[in-house]
């Protein structure tokens, strides 16, 4: 008799945890985020919000295009930004999904809404999907003076990261093509 008793408490236990619905881990509210400047550099998006985003994925913005005018001061003259573009233009990055509280630290690791202001748009993943994003676009006068004066370029120190990053990020050759054709500053034109 308590040998079945075993069996049946057994049997009863089993079927009890078979029978119940699987329990769902509650997600944080989040946001998308396309970065395309250093912040491709997974290490330093990590230092920049505090940990590990929740997904990290290349992604391309159609109709826009890398800009560095976010300006700075020597050897720091321009950071990078994007900004509309006609044509064929695009712009490779990584399409992050961070914590509003992750995001909210970004911002401020960025000067938001000083030097930067966040803006949406839509990318495409490199799978092929369309998707709804929040990006930071650079305030000011950089692209005004880069209308009138032609490209802000880059330190060569920032530049590099950037190009790091997209390779780390797993952006496609072209991509990486693009970015090593690009002039820094105090290189020859």
């Amino acid at each position: 008799m308590g040998f079945h008793w075993l069996v049946h408490a057994l049997l009863a236990s089993l079927l009890s945890s078979v029978a119940q619905p699987p329990r769902l881990v509650p997600q944080p509210p989040s946001v998308r985020y396309f970065a395309y400047g250093a912040n491709n550099d997974q290490q330093l998006m990590r230092r920049r919000i505090g940990s590990e985003p929740l997904a990290a994925e290349p992604a391309v913005a159609q109709g826009f295009r890398l800009a560095f005018t976010a300006l700075g001061v020597p050897p720091e003259p321009g950071f990078a930004s994007i900004e509309p573009a006609h044509g064929l233009s695009e712009c490779h990055g990584v399409l992050y999904t961070l914590t509003f509280e992750q995001m909210a630290r970004l911002c401020a690791t960025e000067a938001v809404p000083v030097a930067y202001a966040v803006v949406s748009l839509k990318v495409r993943t490199y799978h092929g999907q369309s998707v709804g994003a929040a990006t930071l676009r650079a305030n000011g006068v950089g692209a005004l003076l880069e209308s009138m004066f032609g490209p802000i370029r880059p330190s060569e120190r920032y530049l590099n990261i950037i190009r790091a990053g997209a390779r780390e990020s797993g952006l496609s050759e072209e991509w990486l093509t693009h970015l090593g054709a690009l002039a820094h500053y105090g290189a020859p034109s």
